[in-house]
């Protein structure tokens, strides 16, 4: 078997060595995904290194942000109107409306690239240890949490989430009441999940238990 990860959602797939060059669709998605030729490599960070291998990585959906994007898109569409009405209008009018029509058109990138930089910029990693979550573009920000001190791991839904198929996945350990680290707006919630019991149960077995 070759075993990759969907680039759709990041979920673990494997299929027949026979399918190397294929498409395969994926379990959790239901989007095609082509076969490597041969399993691919884990991918390398710099805090997952020193022997705790990656398992999984992803980050969230760019459906997460829909709603930002939406904005950005209506923003840029209102403002190219009336950036033509201003041309249109009598001279007394004309100078008002081409000033919030560049407002407009000024506030749909601002609207758009927060978004996709968190999109981009927010890695979730399981290794063999831990559950580390980073984010963040000018200060970065990173939390790792020892998988064995894990106590619960939560799946929830929003509406917005049960629409495009999304879920949050959030990870508490003993020390702390609530939850400490969240997986937002990620496609394979339940394989994720798997994956942190899993490792649970080999690091600590009799706890699992």
């Amino acid at each position: 078997m070759i075993e990759y990860q969907c680039p759709s959602c990041g979920a673990q797939m494997a299929s027949p060595v026979s399918m190397a060059g294929q498409s395969d669709r994926c379990p959790e998605c239901g989007n095609v995904a082509r076969v490597p030729q041969s399993a691919p490599q884990a991918p390398t960070h710099s805090s997952s290194t020193n022997g705790d291998p990656v398992l999984w990585y992803g980050g969230p959906s760019h459906l997460a942000f829909l709603a930002s994007y939406i904005g950005a898109v209506l923003l840029l569409a209102l403002g190219l109107g009336t950036l033509v009405v201003s041309l249109l209008a009598e001279e007394a009018n004309a100078g008002f409306l081409l000033a919030v029509g560049i407002c407009l058109l000024l506030a749909a990138p601002a609207a758009f690239l927060p978004a996709w930089l968190r999109q981009r910029c927010t890695p979730y990693l399981i290794t063999e240890r831990h559950v580390r979550v980073r984010s963040g573009v000018l200060t970065r920000y990173e939390g790792a949490l020892p998988i064995e001190h894990i106590r619960a791991v939560t799946v929830t839904r929003s509406l917005q989430d049960r629409l495009f198929g999304l879920a949050t996945v959030g990870v508490a350990s003993a020390a702390t009441a609530g939850v400490e680290l969240h997986f937002q707006g990620i496609r394979a919630a339940d394989a994720v999940r798997a994956t942190i019991e899993k490792q649970r149960r080999i690091l600590s077995p009799t706890e699992v238990a």
